[in-house]
């Protein structure tokens, strides 16, 4: 996926080698076009399609006025609300996708061009801040809408009915073609660097903050009271990687620990030494 301008829209819109001219916000659907001779790409003057003839929900551009594909007689003056009108869109305050960037602070026009998203423009997950807008895999425009991604907050939950002999844990995972650079860090302080190859994962298993995990069982492993709620500064650990990647978190990660430690709270007769209690959330 390309970053940056290509006539006036961020190259988020390009798969493979046709345009697909296609906005949404949470589940709306709009309209899509098909291929670059649909969309009119190479005609003078810019694009000159009439959206609504592809089906589906969305907006076609007559001037400034705004059609609706699923009424056509519904028509809006964008002109006359200080607006343009975008094909898809409908009546927009900036151009959806377009952006800009200077000394690492980014922003880019929402898909609906309501207005701009203010971001970091983040090295440590690859981008770089150029005069068209912050660049890279895990730019803004380049991410989309998806459960990858190239900044994670793993957070320890309260698990007040666990043994601190359990332990906390990362899971990353690369599904894309680039090794992908992963820095995790708690605060100012940095925890561990790794190299994820394509189509590798790695466990990397974090120390418990106390606080946030509330007190250990008794002797007889029956859970405590968890106090108040607790609101800790830099308590949680923080995921970047210069390439699109899945995270989960686990607490615990296991559900045994083999061999029993002689400090584990399960009574005498117990089996083994488990957890009981247990959370994986993809994040």
């Amino acid at each position: 996926m390309n970053g940056g301008k290509i006539s006036g829209r961020v190259g988020f819109f390009r798969f493979g080698a046709a345009l697909a001219l296609c906005s949404g916000l949470g589940s709306v659907a709009l309209a899509c076009a098909s291929s670059e001779d649909e969309l009119g790409a190479n005609q003078p003057g810019g694009p000159k399609i009439d959206l609504c003839s592809t089906g589906g929900d969305g907006y076609t551009c007559a001037g400034a006025v705004a059609i609706d594909c699923s009424d056509k007689s519904k028509k809006v003056d964008c002109a006359a609300q200080g607006k343009t009108c975008y094909q898809g869109v409908g009546c927009v305050t900036c151009t959806p996708g377009t952006g800009s960037c200077e000394a690492g602070k980014a922003s880019v026009c929402r898909p609906d061009g309501a207005g701009y998203l203010s971001y970091d423009c983040d090295e440590a997950q690859g981008m770089a801040c150029t005069p068209g807008g912050c660049m890279g895999a895990c730019a803004w425009g380049s991410l989309g809408s998806s459960y990858l991604g190239c900044d994670y907050y793993p957070t320890v939950t309260l698990n007040n009915g666990l043994w601190k002999g359990f332990e906390f844990a990362v899971v990353v995972s690369n599904v894309g073609q680039q090794p992908a650079n992963v820095l995790i860090t708690k605060g100012s302080e940095e925890i561990q660097k790794l190299t994820l190859e394509p189509g590798k994962l790695e466990v990397v298993r974090l120390p418990w903050v106390k606080e946030l995990k509330g007190p250990d069982p008794n002797f007889m492993g029956q859970p405590q009271p968890p106090g108040s709620s607790s609101l800790v500064k830099q308590g949680a650990y923080r995921v970047r990687s210069d390439q699109p990647i899945a995270a989960y978190q686990f607490n615990p990660l296991d559900y045994e620990i083999d061999p029993i430690p002689a400090d584990c709270p399960d009574p005498a007769d117990s089996p083994g030494c488990f957890s009981y209690s247990n959370d994986a959330s993809p994040m």
